[in-house]
C-alpha cells in the first residue's frame, strides 16, 4: 500500500522510460498482490488520468459516451441519438490519444488484462 501511491504517481512522468518502468512494476506487483482494494484508490485514478478528457462511464445506462454534453442533453430529454447507436462520420476522429508512445499503450493494456 505504502508502494502504491507513488508508483501510480509515475504513469504521468514526463520521462517515457519512467513511465514505462513503473506500468511494468505495477503489473508484477498487482499479479501478486491477493488484496486489490486498498490499492484501487490510487490504481483507477492513475489509469483515468491516461484517458482523453471527455470520455467516461454511464452506469445507469451502461453505456460509455465520449460527448458528455450530448450526453446529458439526451438524459435531459433532448432528442438525440444516443452515443452508443450513433453512426460516426467517415474520417471522423472519435478518441485522442493521451499516451504518445504505442509501446507504452500496448503495456497499459496488459497490465489490464
Amino acid at each position: 500500500e505504502e508502494l502504491a501511491k507513488p508508483l501510480f504517481k509515475r504513469f504521468d512522468d514526463p520521462s517515457e522510460q519512467c513511465r514505462e518502468l513503473s506500468v511494468k512494476l505495477a503489473t508484477h506487483c498487482l499479479s501478486k498482490v491477493l488484496n486489490l482494494t486498498p490499492h484501487l484508490a490510487y490504481f483507477f485514478p492513475a489509469l483515468m488520468r491516461r484517458m482523453p478528457q471527455g470520455h467516461m462511464y454511464d452506469p445507469e445506462m451502461s453505456i460509455f459516451i465520449h460527448d458528455i454534453e450530448a450526453h446529458e442533453a439526451h438524459k435531459r430529454g433532448r432528442a438525440n441519438v444516443r452515443q452508443d447507436k450513433a453512426e460516426f462520420a467517415p474520417g471522423a476522429a472519435v478518441h485522442t490519444v493521451v499516451e504518445p508512445s504505442e509501446e507504452m499503450r500496448l503495456l497499459v493494456l496488459k497490465m489490464l488484462s
